[in-house]
């Protein structure tokens, strides 16, 4: 079959460095596709004469410019959200006979039926006009589940079960991605403790999901802040913060967050602490003792109290609050059992090669 050298990408998430190299456009680039992107959050203005952004704001516009025969799309990539407008572009993509690819994302441990708790909670509380918007929600994204477009093909990872009617690829995750492109380069091992960010108090994830937990800034990371400092004194390691992606700000308080290098600053580090965050895969795969930490504060909010409890038992890793738990005695292990069962069952499907997500998807349509 002769590819036409045209990709679609259906995007809900900010265009930026790590994004045109995680989700595989540079590499398509450089294998001379023309991308096509729509994006809801905003059109960025790239200077690459292959990128080309298409109408969103204006559907019926979207529309023409999708059936303009000249583009001669095959193919669109999925990273859309759960919006009635994403969903009815999907199905007049469907209509064009433009096909889906899709792929599992950071597959990670999920508490079960902690949306019915959290309401529970919640609902006779202060919280109520939250809680009310999260169920309608919920509520939304169900009715809005019976639009659901299915794959034509579908890269699974972990222990997933092949999906009936689509062409299943055994794969891995992209933090997998990295760790091919990344495990011959060898880092040298440095005394200090890396803490992962995930950035509560002005998460994307958080408010796209309508989260009912506000996090306030002081109190969060106050806590943590007397935490490394303990850690620095008892134990003589330094604490470096890798920053989450999306963070905006480059410091608070009395610390700084380091940007990019995400993979050498893991490899360096003796160990690594965390709450939830899928970035705990990399030192998984590095092998790297992670201790999950929370605080008197961060158990108010019922999600993350659960999960990062489910993310330790799940590695047989050592949970400890930082306000009330003695650390005088803290051992920086891991148990490597635990460490490749978690990698079998959330980071690489058994069947997958050793090949990045982006080769595979380019021999597969080329």
């Amino acid at each position: 079959m002769n590819m036409k050298k045209n990709l679609l990408y259906l995007l809900n998430q900010k265009l930026d460095e790590r994004n045109f190299e995680r989700l595989g456009i540079n590499f398509f680039l450089k294998k001379n596709y023309q991308i096509f992107i729509l994006n809801n959050k905003s059109n960025l203005k790239i200077k690459n004469k292959n990128i080309h952004f298409l109408s969103y704001k204006n559907l019926s516009q979207t529309f023409r410019q999708l059936g303009n025969g000249s583009l001669q799309i095959e193919y669109y990539l999925n990273f859309s959200g759960n919006s009635f407008k994403e969903k009815i572009i999907q199905i007049y993509c469907k209509k064009l006979n433009i096909k889906k690819i899709e792929f599992e994302l950071g597959n990670i441990p999920v508490p079960n039926k902690i949306n019915r708790q959290i309401i529970l909670n919640h609902f006779f509380s202060k919280d109520i006009l939250k809680t009310i918007s999260l169920i309608i929600f919920n509520f939304k994204n169900f009715l809005l589940s019976f639009m659901n477009i299915n794959a034509n093909i579908i890269f699974i990872s972990g222990s997933s079960i092949p999906r009936k009617n689509t062409f299943n690829i055994f794969n891995h995750n992209f933090d997998y991605d990295l760790f091919l492109k990344e495990k011959k380069n060898k880092y040298k091992r440095k005394k200090y403790i890396l803490f992962i960010d995930q950035n509560f108090e002005d998460s994307f994830d958080l408010k796209e999901n309508k989260y009912i937990f506000q996090y306030n800034k002081t109190k969060y990371w106050s806590p943590m802040i007397k935490f490394f400092k303990k850690i620095n004194y008892d134990f003589g390691y330094d604490i470096k913060i890798l920053s989450h992606p999306r963070r905006k700000n480059n410091k608070y308080s009395e610390i700084k967050f380091l940007k990019n290098r995400s993979f050498e600053l893991i490899s360096s580090s003796s160990a690594v602490f965390a709450h939830d965050s899928t970035a705990i895969q990399i030192p998984v795969l590095l092998n790297k003792p992670i201790i999950f930490v929370t605080s008197n504060y961060i158990n108010k909010d019922i999600y993350r109290k659960n999960s990062i409890k489910l993310f330790s038992d799940e590695l047989g890793a050592k949970l400890i609050n930082v306000d009330i738990d003695n650390i005088s005695k803290l051992k920086f292990s891991f148990n490597k059992k635990r460490y490749k069962n978690y990698i079998n069952k959330y980071v690489r499907h058994k069947k997958s090669k050793q090949i990045i997500t982006w080769k595979k998807l380019y021999e597969l349509i080329n």
